[in-house]
């Protein structure tokens, strides 16, 4: 049968309600409906990756006076910025973004791990001296992805599949839809290292997947990471641009997308020797000039 019903929805900071909101609604047989509730919040207490504060969001239907469900989610309230010259930004303050490309693998425990294990290992990346974590190469566990807001991480999310497929798009809808109200999450990458991001169906692909992202939130940067850099024909369409190794491309790609911001969407040794620095013309410099070598 349709059904009228009442939604109600608390902000919860700290164990207090700090703001409610309530709706009435039609909800039809076995139909779905929407219902968009709208205040705001003076002064939230910001998320950041000093202090990941989150509130929570505790949503309950009722049909009369029976409460039918209920439904929390955490989130957080700050604000970034993207520039091609001065870099990333969080609540106004300039952040170097010192992360970690991750798989979801534990070593010999594999995969299958309780949540605890899932948040030990993001403790030590946070005790090390990260403050990113990029979700390589697909959606990892929600536990992870909790420790991720709870930690402090500006967080690179990624889909598994470049491609336009019908199950390709469900995979993207999937991490988008479960992931964007996460205060960590900056970037949505919707590739890595695929050949045809020098492609012409690339283009057409990458296209595609942006429409889909953005529908579902346009909050968020949407980039690709690439290992082909020179041959890339999706740069010009992305938000950003994620640059795998190929140290040596990076001043050549400022000077082609001056409006682009530009980071290491994947970068280690394999480009340099451990106590050496190379610069973008290849020259090899001591870090340590003091040191005999």
């Amino acid at each position: 049968e349709d059904k009228q019903v009442t939604v109600l929805t608390d902000i919860i900071n700290d164990d207090e309600v700090v703001l409610s909101m309530r709706a009435e609604t039609n909800l039809p047989y076995r139909e779905k409906n929407v219902v968009v509730l709208n205040k705001e919040i003076e002064n939230p207490h910001l998320w950041s990756i000093e202090d990941p504060h989150q509130y929570k969001a505790r949503t309950r239907i009722f049909i009369g006076e029976e409460e039918i469900d209920c439904y929390e989610v955490k989130f957080g309230f700050r604000y970034y910025e993207f520039d091609a010259k001065n870099g990333f930004s969080l609540n106004g303050k300039k952040i170097f973004i010192n992360g970690l490309c991750a798989h979801a693998d534990f070593g010999l425990t594999g995969k299958a791990v309780p949540d605890n294990i899932q948040k030990y290992k993001i403790a030590l990346m946070k005790e090390m001296g990260a403050n990113g974590f990029r979700c390589s190469h697909y959606p990892h566990a929600e536990a992870t992805m909790d420790a991720l807001d709870e930690m402090g991480f500006v967080v690179m999310a990624e889909t598994r599949w470049f491609e336009a497929t019908d199950e390709g798009i469900e995979q993207l809808e999937m991490l988008v839809k479960r992931d964007r109200n996460r205060p960590s999450v900056c970037f949505w990458s919707m590739g890595n290292e695929e050949p045809t991001f020098s492609s012409e169906s690339g283009i057409r692909i990458c296209k595609h997947m942006m429409d889909v992202v953005r529908k579902l939130d346009d909050t968020r940067m949407v980039v690709c990471a690439v290992d082909a850099p020179g041959d890339s024909t999706v740069y010009e369409y992305l938000d950003a641009i994620g640059i795998n190794y190929n140290l040596n491309k990076y001043d050549e790609l400022h000077a082609k997308y001056p409006e682009k911001m530009i980071f290491a969407s994947e970068c280690c040794a394999t480009g340099t020797t451990r106590d050496w620095n190379f610069n973008s013309c290849g020259d090899v410099r001591l870090r340590d000039k003091d040191r005999d070598t």
